[in-house]
Parts: structure tokens; sequence; C-alpha cells
């Protein structure tokens, strides 16, 4: 039986993924995208729990969509996409003071109580530095730490709690952060004005089902709950792959695809369980295998309640998210996402996450992560002595990867893989751990941007020096 035939196989359904697919089959070329779960959204995914609530994979936000990547893709894909914006963004608050301080806007006006209070006067010219920054700037960064960057700022302890709080919404401490990417990532952050945004219904996996939609109208295949066995490789050029899937009696269907080019944008820490790395060259190798146990982690504890808690308070819980400032402690971080998006959860009821930024080696510590959540929860109802009254059920836990790799010295900007395979001829990486940068979900829809382009210029080159039409409808 002849094998189907694309333009483009993608590997992984996530926010990039879903991207690449929307923009390349927009632009004419035959996809076929395969995810291995039986939804969309990767790590970019909303889970939807029997008793009404939708729950996000993570605290998500769309960061400075006017100058993001998002942006780009929703106007190339000619869409309007419905978004929310946090008001307040931020706020912080000293529970040893008792002060609290929302932040409404990045602005040095809107910063300079937290300047004042915590940032000894540093902290404003630390913004105006991060407004002015180059990209080539930047890039000179990223095999410095934030600590040894930016600490030498000011050696007063509240800047330095500051700088790890700020550092800790893109989950990594200072001591492992890249100053590159944190150039990068803050001084858009801090320049824009739409900082933090959010789907205005579905929550955060709305953005891969929306791109999903768009491929298949533009003919694309999409097909989930099916695993990619192998990257079939002939002659150093990408062949096409091996997948299969349970079918509804139980047995596993085995199934061969072609492709010109093949887009891989699960983390690339899993690349050679599904090509041989005898494809590639010994420094491409070992830079995969860097990125081995450098994940951004997180610790925390997790309330359903009802809405009376609202009351309690001490800062609008429609911000992005609460820092928690306390002596000799990690900043703590608040989110409540049903506070802005009503939707997320049944009438009259809510969730708030409560946690810490953590290492790999921390999370791997069992018996001190079960300290650390006791303490947690010890610290949630101290801030909220009426929480059992009003709670509803709770969870706690780790998170082993919040993100495919940290934005850690030496694993970001030029130390990242690139998007065109040096080795392999039409094969292609987007991703969190391929070329492209930003906070979050910018640096998927960035490298998923990036990625497309060179994509579409492989495929029209290829099929044009071949004298033959792409395997476009």
């Amino acid at each position: 039986m002849e094998r189907e035939s694309f333009d483009v196989i993608i590997i992984g359904g996530g926010a990039a993924g879903t991207a690449c697919a929307a923009l390349l089959s927009k632009w004419g070329l035959k996809i076929l995208l395969i995810e291995k779960e039986s939804n969309l959204g990767g790590r970019a995914s909303t889970l939807e729990l029997p008793n009404g609530f939708y729950i996000d994979s993570g605290v998500h936000g769309i960061p400075y969509y006017d100058l993001g990547s998002l942006k780009l893709i929703e106007k190339e894909l000619n869409i309007d996409l419905e978004l929310v914006d946090y008001d307040p963004l931020l706020a912080f608050y000293d529970t040893e003071e008792e002060i609290c301080v929302e932040v409404s806007d990045f602005s040095n006006k809107g910063f300079k109580e937290i300047d004042r209070i915590w940032g000894n006067g540093q902290f404003i010219k630390l913004l105006n530095i991060l407004r002015k920054a180059t990209d080539e700037e930047a890039d000179k960064l990223d095999d410095i730490s934030v600590k040894d960057y930016f600490g030498q700022f000011s050696k007063y302890i509240q800047f330095q709690q500051l700088l790890r709080a700020i550092n800790g919404m893109i989950t990594i401490t200072p001591e492992l952060g890249s100053a590159g990417e944190f150039i990068r990532s803050f001084s858009k952050l801090f320049s824009s004005k739409r900082p933090i945004t959010y789907p205005k219904s579905g929550g955060i996996q709305s953005l891969s089902e929306l791109m999903s939609d768009i491929c298949k109208e533009n003919g694309g295949e999409i097909r989930t709950a099916t695993n990619i066995k192998e990257i079939l490789v002939e002659n150093g050029k990408v062949l096409g792959v091996k997948a299969d899937y349970t079918d509804k009696k139980g047995e596993t269907i085995q199934q061969e695809f072609n492709a010109q080019s093949i887009i891989v944008t699960i983390p690339l820490q899993f690349l050679f369980q599904i090509i041989s790395q005898e494809y590639f060259s010994e420094t491409f190798v070992n830079k995969i295998e860097s990125l081995q146990d450098t994940q951004s982690c997180a610790q925390g504890i997790g309330f359903t309640f009802k809405e009376g808690l609202l009351k309690d308070f001490l800062w609008n819980p429609k911000c992005w998210g609460a820092i928690v400032f306390q002596p000799g402690k990690k900043p703590r971080y608040l989110s409540v996402p049903t506070a802005l998006v009503e939707d997320l959860a049944p009438p009259g009821k809510h969730y708030l996450f409560y946690g810490v930024v953590a290492t790999p080696q921390e999370v791997k510590d069992k018996k001190a992560t079960k300290a650390l959540i006791k303490e947690l929860i010890d610290e949630i109802n101290k801030l909220f002595p009426r929480l059992k009254e009003f709670k509803i059920w709770h969870f706690s836990g780790s998170s082993e990867m919040v993100l495919g790799t940290a934005k850690r010295v030496g694993l970001t900007g030029q130390f990242k893989p690139a998007n065109l395979s040096p080795d392999v001829e039409g094969l292609f990486f987007a991703g969190d751990t391929a070329a492209g940068g930003g906070p979050g979900l910018e640096c998927a829809y960035n490298s998923a941007m990036r990625c497309s382009k060179k994509v579409y210029e492989y495929v029209s080159s290829r099929s044009k020096k071949e004298g033959k039409k792409s395997f476009s409808h």
C-alpha cells in the first residue's frame, strides 16, 4: 500500500506545533500534525475536571502581546484573538511589614512604590537598562547568570529578593538564570502596553485548538493519540515517520507517512528516542544531551474555594499573580486565574495556586518537598484565616518540567539548537528547547514563527529544484 505523502509532518501538538501547522497550511503546504496525547496543548494544555473546573497545566499568560510573536502569527493568519488584559498586573505583599502594593502598568511610575520599598532606588535603574537593551547586547550575556550580572546593582537584601521574585516569573532562580534571557524576556515585558493577556474563554489550550482548526480548514490533518516510533532517514534526508495508535478494539495499528520535511516540537531532550544519534555530529549530540536535567521546576499547592473568600484578599485577586515576601524565605507566588476569567470554574467558585520556584535537586528531595508543602499550607492558612470555611478541596505537588528547558546559563540564545538541523536535511526544530526567545508562550510562538519560515523556504526551494509541486491541496 502506497504511503500518504505530506510537505511537512509536525511532531507534537503543543503551542509551537499547532502554530507551525496553522501557518504552513495557510501558506499552502500539505500538513500532518501528530500528537501522542488525546488532546492538544502540550505543556500549555487545560484540564477539564468532572466538577466543572478548567485548570491549566501551569500559571500561564501571554507576555507582551502587542510586541510579541503571537500578534505576528495572528496577523499572518488573518484572525482576531479574543484576549483579556490583567489589571492590576502584579501585587507585591510583605507579610512582616504588612505592606501591599499593586502594579497596574510596568512603567517607571507604576513601579515607583516597588522601587521605594524593595528596590533601594536601584530597581528603576534596572528597568531603564532593560528597556534600552538590544538583542545583540542580550546575546553577549547568555553565559552569565542573572545574579552575577544584575546582582551587582545592589547588595541590599530587599533588592536581591525583588530580583529573585522577578526572575521567578520565568520559573528559575537568579543563580541559574541566564542574564541574556532575562533581558530578552523583560525588556519587552516592561515596555509593552499589553504586558500580560489571556484567552477570554476556554483556557490556555484554546489557542492550540484554534491553530488546529485553522490547519484543518486549510486542508491539514491532525492526528491525536498517535505515537511517533521513528523518524525515517535515507541518504541524509528525512523520508517520513513510523507511527502507531491503538484502535477501538485495543489493537495497535502501525502506520508510515512520507514527508519532504519534519518539524520536531517535543522537548529535544527526547529527540534521540525517535531518531538515531548516528545521523548527527558529536557536537550536536553533546548539545542535545546538555539539555538533560535542566528543567524549570515549581513546588506548590492549589485550592478550590467558594467566592466569599475573595473578600479576604489584601489585593485585587484579578491580577496575574501576587508575589509574597516573607523574612528568610524564597518569594512565594499566588495566582487566582478564575478571578479574571470566570468560565474556568463553576459559578461562585474559584481556584488558586500558591508556590515557589525550585531547582531539579530540590524537587528530587522528597523529604524536603514534603516539609515545604506543609510549610506552604501553614502559610496560606495564615494569609487567609477563613480558608477552611470556604475551601472545597486542595491538591499539592511538584512540577519537574514547567518548561522544556530552563532559561539557564549556557542554554539560551546562541546555545540553543538551531531551527534547522545541521546534519539531517529536511529536519527542523521548534518549541522552547529550540532557537527562539522570550518568556513562557512567547518562546514557543517565537520559535514557531522562525521555524515555519525556514520550512516554507526549504519546501518551496526543494520543489522548485526537483521540478515538481509540493503535495499541497
